[in-house]
Protein backbone atom coordinates (compact mmCIF):
# COMPACT_ATOMS: atom_id res chain seq x y z
CA UNK A 1 0.00 0.00 0.00
CA UNK A 2 1.48 3.26 -1.20
CA UNK A 3 0.04 6.66 -0.35
CA UNK A 4 0.52 10.13 -1.77
CA UNK A 5 0.12 12.71 0.98
CA UNK A 6 -1.11 15.80 -0.93
CA UNK A 7 0.26 19.21 -0.14
CA UNK A 8 -2.05 22.18 0.35
CA UNK A 9 -2.11 24.51 -2.65
CA UNK A 10 -2.88 28.21 -2.84
CA UNK A 11 -2.17 31.04 -5.27
CA UNK A 12 1.57 31.72 -5.53
CA UNK A 13 2.99 34.87 -7.09
CA UNK A 14 5.88 35.18 -9.51
CA UNK A 15 7.96 38.31 -10.01
CA UNK A 16 9.94 39.07 -13.17
CA UNK A 17 10.52 42.68 -14.26
CA UNK A 18 10.72 41.99 -18.00
CA UNK A 19 8.66 40.24 -20.66
CA UNK A 20 9.84 36.84 -21.90
CA UNK A 21 9.42 35.07 -25.22
CA UNK A 22 8.15 31.47 -25.25
CA UNK A 23 6.80 28.88 -27.70
CA UNK A 24 3.16 27.75 -27.43
CA UNK A 25 1.82 24.23 -28.19
CA UNK A 26 1.33 25.16 -31.86
CA UNK A 27 4.97 26.17 -32.30
CA UNK A 28 4.23 29.90 -32.39
CA UNK A 29 6.31 32.42 -30.46
CA UNK A 30 4.42 34.37 -27.81
CA UNK A 31 5.30 36.98 -25.20
CA UNK A 32 4.76 36.38 -21.48
CA UNK A 33 4.17 39.75 -19.76
CA UNK A 34 6.22 40.75 -16.72
CA UNK A 35 5.32 38.94 -13.50
CA UNK A 36 3.78 36.07 -15.47
CA UNK A 37 5.37 32.65 -15.63
CA UNK A 38 6.48 31.56 -19.12
CA UNK A 39 5.63 27.93 -19.95
CA UNK A 40 7.23 26.90 -23.21
CA UNK A 41 7.26 24.02 -25.63
CA UNK A 42 10.42 22.94 -27.42
CA UNK A 43 10.05 24.59 -30.82
CA UNK A 44 12.29 21.94 -32.41
CA UNK A 45 10.19 19.07 -30.98
CA UNK A 46 6.63 19.94 -29.98
CA UNK A 47 6.05 16.31 -28.91
CA UNK A 48 8.09 16.88 -25.76
CA UNK A 49 6.51 17.89 -22.47
CA UNK A 50 6.34 21.66 -21.88
CA UNK A 51 8.49 23.20 -19.18
CA UNK A 52 8.97 26.45 -17.28
CA UNK A 53 11.27 29.00 -18.86
CA UNK A 54 13.08 30.89 -16.10
CA UNK A 55 14.82 34.25 -16.48
CA UNK A 56 15.37 35.70 -13.05
CA UNK A 57 11.88 34.79 -11.85
CA UNK A 58 11.31 35.14 -8.11
CA UNK A 59 8.56 32.92 -6.71
CA UNK A 60 6.42 33.47 -3.65
CA UNK A 61 7.56 31.44 -0.66
CA UNK A 62 4.44 29.26 -0.37
CA UNK A 63 3.48 26.02 -2.06
CA UNK A 64 0.75 26.49 -4.59
CA UNK A 65 -0.50 27.14 -8.09
CA UNK A 66 1.95 29.38 -9.94
CA UNK A 67 0.34 29.33 -13.39
CA UNK A 68 -2.81 28.11 -15.11
CA UNK A 69 -4.03 28.66 -18.65
CA UNK A 70 -7.64 28.18 -17.48
CA UNK A 71 -9.23 31.65 -17.33
CA UNK A 72 -11.19 32.84 -14.31
CA UNK A 73 -14.56 33.90 -15.70
CA UNK A 74 -16.21 34.54 -12.33
CA UNK A 75 -15.94 38.03 -10.85
CA UNK A 76 -14.15 38.68 -7.58
CA UNK A 77 -16.45 39.65 -4.72
CA UNK A 78 -16.29 43.28 -3.59
CA UNK A 79 -18.19 44.69 -0.62
CA UNK A 80 -18.46 48.01 -2.50
CA UNK A 81 -20.34 46.51 -5.46
CA UNK A 82 -24.11 46.06 -5.65
CA UNK A 83 -25.11 42.63 -6.99
CA UNK A 84 -28.38 41.51 -8.57
CA UNK A 85 -30.17 38.36 -7.56
CA UNK A 86 -28.46 35.18 -8.90
CA UNK A 87 -25.19 37.04 -9.55
CA UNK A 88 -22.20 34.74 -9.08
CA UNK A 89 -18.97 35.89 -7.46
CA UNK A 90 -15.99 34.10 -5.97
CA UNK A 91 -13.87 34.41 -2.87
CA UNK A 92 -10.18 34.80 -3.90
CA UNK A 93 -9.06 33.22 -0.63
CA UNK A 94 -11.12 30.03 -0.75
CA UNK A 95 -11.70 30.00 -4.55
CA UNK A 96 -15.34 29.09 -3.87
CA UNK A 97 -18.23 30.65 -5.78
CA UNK A 98 -21.20 32.31 -4.10
CA UNK A 99 -24.63 33.11 -5.56
CA UNK A 100 -26.59 36.20 -4.56
CA UNK A 101 -29.98 35.43 -3.03
CA UNK A 102 -31.53 38.88 -3.39
CA UNK A 103 -31.47 42.05 -5.45
CA UNK A 104 -29.48 45.14 -4.43
CA UNK A 105 -27.09 42.92 -2.51
CA UNK A 106 -24.31 45.18 -1.24
CA UNK A 107 -21.91 44.89 1.66
CA UNK A 108 -23.20 41.54 2.84
CA UNK A 109 -20.53 39.09 3.94
CA UNK A 110 -20.20 35.97 1.82
CA UNK A 111 -20.63 33.95 5.01
CA UNK A 112 -24.16 35.41 5.51
CA UNK A 113 -26.56 32.62 4.42
CA UNK A 114 -29.45 35.09 4.11
CA UNK A 115 -27.63 36.92 1.30
CA UNK A 116 -25.32 34.39 -0.33
CA UNK A 117 -25.45 30.69 -1.18
CA UNK A 118 -22.08 28.94 -1.17
CA UNK A 119 -21.33 26.99 -4.33
CA UNK A 120 -18.45 24.91 -5.68
CA UNK A 121 -14.95 25.99 -6.67
CA UNK A 122 -14.23 28.15 -9.70
CA UNK A 123 -13.48 26.36 -12.95
CA UNK A 124 -9.73 26.90 -12.53
CA UNK A 125 -9.72 25.43 -9.00
CA UNK A 126 -12.17 22.53 -9.41
CA UNK A 127 -9.26 20.15 -10.08
CA UNK A 128 -7.68 21.17 -6.78
CA UNK A 129 -10.72 20.86 -4.52
CA UNK A 130 -11.70 17.72 -2.60
CA UNK A 131 -14.48 16.70 -5.00
CA UNK A 132 -13.67 14.17 -7.72
CA UNK A 133 -16.90 14.83 -9.67
CA UNK A 134 -16.24 18.55 -10.22
CA UNK A 135 -14.00 19.03 -13.25
CA UNK A 136 -11.81 21.84 -14.50
CA UNK A 137 -12.52 22.26 -18.22
CA UNK A 138 -10.56 24.02 -20.96
CA UNK A 139 -10.48 23.65 -24.76
CA UNK A 140 -7.71 21.34 -25.99
CA UNK A 141 -5.34 21.69 -23.03
CA UNK A 142 -5.22 22.30 -19.30
CA UNK A 143 -1.77 23.64 -18.50
CA UNK A 144 -0.78 24.28 -14.88
CA UNK A 145 2.48 24.84 -12.99
CA UNK A 146 2.74 23.85 -9.33
CA UNK A 147 5.35 24.83 -6.78
CA UNK A 148 5.30 22.09 -4.10
CA UNK A 149 8.07 23.71 -2.00
CA UNK A 150 8.91 20.22 -0.74
CA UNK A 151 9.94 16.85 -2.11
CA UNK A 152 6.90 15.47 -3.90
CA UNK A 153 7.57 12.41 -6.05
CA UNK A 154 3.91 11.42 -6.45
CA UNK A 155 1.22 12.88 -8.69
CA UNK A 156 -2.37 11.69 -9.11
CA UNK A 157 -4.89 12.98 -11.66
CA UNK A 158 -8.44 11.66 -11.31
CA UNK A 159 -11.64 11.85 -13.37
CA UNK A 160 -9.60 12.92 -16.39
CA UNK A 161 -10.95 13.24 -19.92
CA UNK A 162 -7.97 13.70 -22.21
CA UNK A 163 -5.78 12.00 -24.81
CA UNK A 164 -2.49 12.30 -22.97
CA UNK A 165 -0.70 13.82 -20.00
CA UNK A 166 2.69 15.53 -20.25
CA UNK A 167 4.74 16.23 -17.16
CA UNK A 168 8.02 18.00 -16.43
CA UNK A 169 10.07 19.20 -13.46
CA UNK A 170 12.17 22.35 -13.67
CA UNK A 171 14.71 23.04 -10.95
CA UNK A 172 15.54 26.68 -10.29
CA UNK A 173 19.27 25.93 -10.65
CA UNK A 174 19.64 22.86 -12.89
CA UNK A 175 16.76 23.56 -15.29
CA UNK A 176 14.63 20.71 -16.66
CA UNK A 177 15.43 17.57 -14.66
CA UNK A 178 12.50 15.27 -15.50
CA UNK A 179 10.00 14.70 -18.30
CA UNK A 180 7.23 12.16 -18.79
CA UNK A 181 4.55 11.64 -21.44
CA UNK A 182 1.70 9.19 -20.91
CA UNK A 183 -1.04 8.35 -23.40
CA UNK A 184 -4.47 7.77 -21.89
CA UNK A 185 -5.71 5.93 -24.97
CA UNK A 186 -5.95 2.22 -24.20
CA UNK A 187 -7.20 -0.84 -26.04
CA UNK A 188 -10.25 -2.63 -24.68
CA UNK A 189 -9.32 -5.86 -26.45
CA UNK A 190 -7.14 -7.41 -23.75
CA UNK A 191 -4.96 -10.18 -25.18
CA UNK A 192 -7.12 -10.72 -28.28
CA UNK A 193 -5.49 -9.44 -31.46
CA UNK A 194 -8.88 -9.26 -33.21
CA UNK A 195 -10.40 -7.25 -30.38
CA UNK A 196 -7.33 -5.04 -30.26
CA UNK A 197 -7.82 -4.22 -33.95
CA UNK A 198 -11.60 -3.89 -34.15
CA UNK A 199 -13.05 -3.15 -30.74
CA UNK A 200 -13.26 0.55 -29.84
CA UNK A 201 -10.46 1.99 -27.76
CA UNK A 202 -11.23 3.56 -24.43
CA UNK A 203 -9.58 6.35 -22.50
CA UNK A 204 -8.16 5.87 -19.03
CA UNK A 205 -9.65 8.38 -16.64
CA UNK A 206 -6.65 8.59 -14.33
CA UNK A 207 -2.91 9.23 -14.31
CA UNK A 208 -0.44 8.24 -11.59
CA UNK A 209 3.30 8.67 -11.38
CA UNK A 210 5.67 7.95 -8.53
CA UNK A 211 8.80 8.69 -10.51
CA UNK A 212 9.33 12.41 -10.10
CA UNK A 213 12.75 13.34 -8.80
CA UNK A 214 13.35 14.48 -5.20
CA UNK A 215 13.88 18.19 -5.88
CA UNK A 216 12.28 20.27 -3.14
CA UNK A 217 12.31 23.54 -5.09
CA UNK A 218 11.41 22.23 -8.55
CA UNK A 219 8.41 23.57 -10.48
CA UNK A 220 6.06 20.88 -11.81
CA UNK A 221 4.42 21.53 -15.17
CA UNK A 222 1.33 19.44 -16.00
CA UNK A 223 -0.22 19.44 -19.46
CA UNK A 224 -3.55 17.61 -19.89
CA UNK A 225 -4.17 17.51 -23.62
CA UNK A 226 -7.18 16.77 -25.78
CA UNK A 227 -6.57 18.25 -29.24
CA UNK A 228 -9.80 19.26 -30.94
CA UNK A 229 -11.85 18.60 -27.80
CA UNK A 230 -12.46 19.70 -24.23
CA UNK A 231 -9.82 18.66 -21.71
CA UNK A 232 -11.20 17.90 -18.23
CA UNK A 233 -9.69 17.04 -14.86
CA UNK A 234 -11.52 16.36 -11.61
CA UNK A 235 -8.64 15.80 -9.17
CA UNK A 236 -5.00 16.86 -9.03
CA UNK A 237 -2.99 15.79 -5.98
CA UNK A 238 0.78 16.09 -5.61
CA UNK A 239 2.94 15.28 -2.62
CA UNK A 240 5.47 12.98 -0.94
CA UNK A 241 5.13 9.19 -1.04
CA UNK A 242 4.89 6.85 1.92
CA UNK A 243 4.58 3.04 1.96
CA UNK A 244 3.02 0.82 4.61
CA UNK A 245 3.74 -2.57 3.05
CA UNK A 246 2.60 -4.81 0.17
CA UNK A 247 -1.10 -5.20 -0.51
CA UNK A 248 -2.34 -8.78 -0.36
CA UNK A 249 -4.45 -10.61 -2.91
CA UNK A 250 -8.14 -10.45 -2.09
CA UNK A 251 -8.33 -6.68 -2.42
CA UNK A 252 -11.83 -5.52 -3.32
CA UNK A 253 -12.68 -2.35 -5.26
CA UNK A 254 -16.23 -1.13 -5.59
CA UNK A 255 -18.19 1.89 -6.75
CA UNK A 256 -20.94 3.73 -4.95
CA UNK A 257 -23.48 5.62 -7.07
CA UNK A 258 -25.45 8.25 -5.18
CA UNK A 259 -28.01 8.64 -7.96
CA UNK A 260 -31.60 7.65 -7.22
CA UNK A 261 -34.61 6.53 -9.25
CA UNK A 262 -38.15 7.47 -8.24
CA UNK A 263 -40.99 5.25 -9.44
CA UNK A 264 -44.57 6.40 -10.02
CA UNK A 265 -47.73 4.35 -9.49
CA UNK A 266 -47.93 3.46 -13.20
CA UNK A 267 -44.36 2.14 -13.27
CA UNK A 268 -42.77 5.14 -14.95
CA UNK A 269 -39.65 6.45 -13.34
CA UNK A 270 -37.40 9.45 -13.08
CA UNK A 271 -33.67 9.19 -12.36
CA UNK A 272 -31.80 11.92 -10.53
CA UNK A 273 -28.10 11.71 -11.39
CA UNK A 274 -25.72 12.45 -8.53
CA UNK A 275 -21.98 11.96 -7.96
CA UNK A 276 -20.30 8.60 -7.52
CA UNK A 277 -17.40 7.46 -5.37
CA UNK A 278 -14.85 4.65 -5.35
CA UNK A 279 -14.31 2.42 -2.33
CA UNK A 280 -11.63 -0.12 -1.50
CA UNK A 281 -11.07 -2.83 1.10
CA UNK A 282 -7.50 -4.10 1.30
CA UNK A 283 -5.28 -6.17 3.58
CA UNK A 284 -1.69 -4.98 3.93
CA UNK A 285 1.28 -7.02 5.16
CA UNK A 286 3.29 -4.91 7.61
CA UNK A 287 6.54 -5.49 9.46
CA UNK A 288 6.04 -5.81 13.22
CA UNK A 289 8.69 -3.21 13.97
CA UNK A 290 6.62 -0.74 11.90
CA UNK A 291 3.31 -1.30 13.69
CA UNK A 292 3.62 1.65 16.08
CA UNK A 293 4.72 4.00 13.29
CA UNK A 294 1.89 2.92 10.96
CA UNK A 295 -0.75 3.30 13.67
CA UNK A 296 0.54 6.75 14.63
CA UNK A 297 0.75 7.77 10.96
CA UNK A 298 -2.80 6.66 10.25
CA UNK A 299 -4.13 8.59 13.22
CA UNK A 300 -2.35 11.65 11.83
CA UNK A 301 -4.06 11.07 8.46
CA UNK A 302 -7.60 10.65 9.77
CA UNK A 303 -10.20 12.73 7.93
CA UNK A 304 -7.57 13.88 5.47
CA UNK A 305 -7.84 13.42 1.72
CA UNK A 306 -5.11 10.95 0.71
CA UNK A 307 -4.32 9.06 -2.48
CA UNK A 308 -4.29 5.32 -1.66
CA UNK A 309 -2.59 3.07 -4.24
CA UNK A 310 -3.37 -0.55 -3.47
CA UNK A 311 -2.23 -2.13 -6.72
CA UNK A 312 -1.24 -1.63 -10.35
CA UNK A 313 -4.75 -0.93 -11.66
CA UNK A 314 -6.73 2.28 -11.79
CA UNK A 315 -9.51 0.59 -9.83
CA UNK A 316 -7.08 0.15 -6.91
CA UNK A 317 -6.19 3.86 -6.72
CA UNK A 318 -8.61 5.79 -4.52
CA UNK A 319 -8.44 9.43 -3.52
CA UNK A 320 -10.31 9.70 -0.26
CA UNK A 321 -10.25 9.07 3.48
CA UNK A 322 -9.76 5.83 5.35
CA UNK A 323 -12.79 4.79 7.37
CA UNK A 324 -11.13 2.25 9.65
CA UNK A 325 -8.03 0.11 10.08
CA UNK A 326 -7.41 -3.04 12.07
CA UNK A 327 -4.00 -4.59 12.78
CA UNK A 328 -3.84 -8.31 13.60
CA UNK A 329 -0.51 -9.60 15.01
CA UNK A 330 -0.30 -13.37 14.39
CA UNK A 331 3.45 -13.81 14.79
CA UNK A 332 6.80 -12.31 15.69
CA UNK A 333 7.85 -10.77 12.38
CA UNK A 334 4.88 -9.79 10.21
CA UNK A 335 1.29 -8.73 10.74
CA UNK A 336 -1.78 -7.98 8.64
CA UNK A 337 -3.65 -4.70 8.56
CA UNK A 338 -7.17 -4.38 7.15
CA UNK A 339 -8.00 -1.00 5.64
CA UNK A 340 -11.39 0.36 4.62
CA UNK A 341 -11.10 3.37 2.30
CA UNK A 342 -13.88 5.59 1.07
CA UNK A 343 -13.24 7.72 -1.98
CA UNK A 344 -14.38 11.31 -2.38
CA UNK A 345 -17.40 12.07 -4.52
Amino acid sequence: MIIIDPISLRDTTVTRPTALEYCDRNGLLQIAPPNTLAVTYDQADLAKAPYVLLAGDVLGGTSGLVYSNVPITEQVYSADTTYAKDAVVYNPTTHLTHKSMLDANKGGALSDPTKWTKGIATNRWKMFDELNNTQTENPEEILVVLSPEMIGEGLYLGNVQADEVRLSQTDLVEGVVYREISSLVSSSGGSSYYDWCFRPAYYKDYFITQAMLPYASALVTISIRRPGGLAKCGMCQIGPIDEFGPSLYGLSAEGKDYSSTLFEMDGTSETIFRPYAKRMSVDVRVENDQIDYIQQRLFQLRQRLIVWIGGPYGATAVCGRYESFKIVIPGLLKSDMALQIGGGV
